[in-house]
């Protein structure tokens, strides 16, 4: 939600339209135009999903999903745990979706 702004999704105006979910899963190319003091537009371009993407096969644990959320979230993530934990998953779904969800950006992996 972007309060106060107008939101644009695919050529539309959906600033006052309800979210429906989508059955197809859509990739966003998502930008925010500021046009004075009081005015905001956020401009969303749908791509089409790679088809050969199907996600990734591993299960995640409650406790990974957490540390692969903090791991998306603003600041510094450490993960630890002993050998066998998945740490390694986690960091890989990380840098995944890190890739995925910005693919023309460079990411550094400290």
């Amino acid at each position: 939600s972007f309060p106060g702004c107008i939101v644009i999704v695919d050529g539309q105006d959906v600033t006052s339209d309800e979210q429906d979910a989508s059955p197809n899963r859509k990739k966003y190319r998502v930008k925010v135009i500021e046009q004075g003091e009081s005015k905001t537009e956020v401009v969303a371009t749908s791509y089409p999903f790679p088809p050969r993407y199907n996600g990734n096969p591993i299960r995640f644990t409650p406790v990974q999903v957490t540390a692969i959320r903090s791991g998306l979230s603003p600041g510094l993530t450490t993960i630890i745990g002993p050998p066998g934990t998945g740490k390694t998953d986690v960091a890989v779904q990380i840098i995944s979706n890190l890739y995925h969800s910005f693919p023309t950006q460079k990411t550094v992996v400290v």
